[in-house]
């Protein structure tokens, strides 16, 4: 079969609204902050000492190897020390009121000289050597992105931002395909707890649950190490949300996106929607009619109440298969909103982040089918039997998302985080779909119309607690780490209703008949003769069930997750700087399905149908 599908260009007009701090909260000093990492582990620094030049003033690296300074407008050095690395020097770092300077910094493990040894360096080249220090001295091999890369895309999904990594790619805009393994070989991790599968006859992670701008950084995996569950072939996807603010910020986005083939052109949508279909969920407007989900499961009951209660029921369905024209598609629109605070508390930082994503999208997608089979007993003649269908997907996609995010450091080597996300997302798609299908040297042509209306909509709610602690003092850090997480989702079609119409041109041959007054033979000319369209309804119900047939659809799966995990790291010196990492994860899983298929049927030695119930 060769699909066709058209292409078009899409043209993105943001407007973007960014309201600092300092405008809402009377800054008068700047901000430095960074990461300071071991140049050949890419290992966390704790405990370095940063120095102003001609100051008193400075401060200390953190559990993660994150500082944070703060410091009048002016110009500075900054003198990075610690015990066993090289001293680093970064001179002419500009600092403006109100305004953050993002400096990360790597240091060289120093060698056995007599004097000491000061590096002079330069902020934008530490800057960008971190970015990827964790890459290239990874023990496995993997590929990422982070959130300074992501803000800068128009990515809107979790699943845009995997198409930015190599050795990744999408299906159907929203599995992962890494090193050419499909999903069920690959696994995901969101802020180090697992993220459950979210299809029912299969291992897949649907990546487009998450919005882009609530994350810190991804990354994949593509090789096994110890530390990691072994699961996978293809990669393993890491996705961290972020985590304690360097300044204080408020913000709202807002994104108007204009597409060719959608905006402003002919749109359809389905006859059955919901008030809340805008906020991605159905309030149930679509659910199945007086039957509850204890009767869902059990079906064996319902095929035994009688044909005239079945019929009274099959009436509490809504039975209008007519898409509702749209002379104008609206413009695709996406909004996001957030406050991050940075606050001392009992002289620590407390870091809050409150974030929400809105996204609306509408999507017309024309496209073309065609097959054609070639005569087995003479393969040289013209095809015997080919098929030929046009229609258009009409889509409208919906993404929410709420994130709230708690971070503590006590100290130096402590800190613990809360960090929850809520997100619905919901497709809703109508397909118009008509063609032909010529067989028996086409002698008779099928035509078949097709209405889909398919609506399916996601929610998910993600937990984790994690707590690092750090025992030790600069030569020797012991770390502790421990992660609890909880992860809810739910993935409901509430109605998948399908209804194909179909009629027959048959071509009738020349031939003869005997006249009625003279009894002589007379040639009827050759012709074609055409059927009407008739709706596809099954004639009994103990007909074999036709995928094709009039009715619809209806499942729901639910699975939660809950998982611990637990690791110690011990560092020790044998010929090189090395470590000991010593853990492990315990998961608990609770899973769900069902579904139930309606045939609409009638007994064609009884009664007759009223094809005006199914309008075209």
């Amino acid at each position: 079969m060769q699909i066709s599908i058209l292409r078009s260009s899409t043209l993105y007009l943001t407007i973007l609204f960014t309201f600092a701090s300092f405008l809402l909260f009377a800054q008068s000093k700047g901000k430095i902050a960074g990461k300071i990492e071991d140049a050949e582990t890419s290992e966390e620094l704790i405990g370095v000492s940063i120095g102003i030049e001609g100051s008193s003033q400075g401060a200390l690296s953190d559990l993660d190897g994150n500082y944070f300074i703060q410091l009048p407008e002016g110009t500075y050095t900054l003198i990075f020390y610690y015990l066993g690395y090289d001293t680093k020097k970064i001179p002419g770092i500009v600092v403006k009121s109100g305004e953050l300077v993002t400096l990360n910094v790597t240091l060289a493990q120093a060698v056995n000289e007599m004097e000491e040894v000061v590096i002079i360096g330069e902020k934008n080249k530490e800057t960008s050597q971190t970015l990827l220090l964790d890459q290239k001295n990874a023990v496995s091999v993997s590929s990422g992105v982070s959130a300074d890369l992501i803000k800068k895309t128009p990515d809107r999904s979790t699943a845009d931002v995997v198409k930015r990594i190599s050795g990744a790619s999408l299906v159907d805009d929203k599995y992962a395909i890494i090193r050419g393994l499909p999903d069920r070989y690959n696994l995901a991790f969101i802020n180090g707890a697992p993220l459950p599968s979210s299809e029912s006859d299969r291992k897949a992670f649907s990546l487009d649950f998450i919005p882009a701008n609530m994350l810190d950084n991804m990354k994949i995996v593509k090789t096994s190490t110890p530390d990691l569950p072994g699961d996978f072939a293809g990669g393993f996807v890491q996705i961290n949300t972020k985590d304690i603010p360097n300044e204080n910020q408020v913000y709202a986005t807002a994104s108007v996106g204009y597409h060719s083939l959608t905006t402003n052109q002919y749109f359809v949508k389905s006859p059955v929607r919901s008030s809340t279909d805008w906020l991605g969920y159905d309030n149930g407007a679509r659910a199945i009619p007086n039957v509850t989900d204890k009767e869902l499961l059990n079906t064996k009951a319902y095929e035994l109440v009688q044909t005239q209660i079945m019929a009274k029921e099959t009436m509490g369905f809504n039975n209008n298969y007519t898409a509702v024209p749209v002379n104008a598609a609206n413009f695709n629109f996406s909004a996001q909103a957030g406050i991050a605070r940075r606050i001392n508390v009992a002289g620590n930082p407390l870091g809050l982040l409150l974030a929400g994503t809105y996204s609306n999208q509408l999507r017309n997608t024309p496209f073309s089918q065609s097959r054609a089979s070639l005569n087995r007993d003479n393969p040289t003649a013209p095809f015997a039997d080919y098929q030929k269908f046009v229609g258009n997907n009409y889509k409208r996609s919906v993404l929410s998302g709420t994130m709230f995010n708690l971070s503590y450091r006590i100290g130096l080597h402590s800190k613990i985080s809360l960090k929850q996300l809520l997100t619905l997302n919901a497709e809703d798609q109508t397909v118009l779909r008509e063609g032909k299908d010529v067989r028996d040297d086409a002698t008779d042509i099928l035509e078949s119309k097709d209405n889909t209306f398919w609506y399916q909509s996601s929610r998910m709610y993600s937990a984790q607690l994690n707590n690092e602690h750090v025992i030790g003092g600069e030569k020797r850090n012991i770390k502790f780490k421990y992660n609890l997480g909880y992860t809810d989702i739910t993935r409901s079609v509430p109605n998948l209703s399908r209804l194909q119409y179909n009629r027959t041109t048959t071509y009738i041959p020349e031939t003869t008949k005997p006249d009625p007054i003279t009894g002589e033979e007379i040639v009827v000319p050759a012709r074609w003769e055409t059927d009407v369209f008739t709706a596809n309804i099954i004639k009994s119900r103990n007909t074999t069930y036709d995928p094709t047939g009039a009715g619809k659809f209806f499942s729901k799966l639910n699975e939660k997750n809950y998982s611990a995990a637990y690791d110690v790291t011990l560092p020790f010196k044998f010929l090189h700087k090395s470590e000991l990492k010593l853990g492990a994860l315990h998961q608990w899983r609770d899973r769900w399905f069902a579904a139930r298929t309606f045939l609409y049927s009638y007994d064609e030695n009884k009664e007759e149908i009223d094809y005006k119930l199914f309008q075209k």
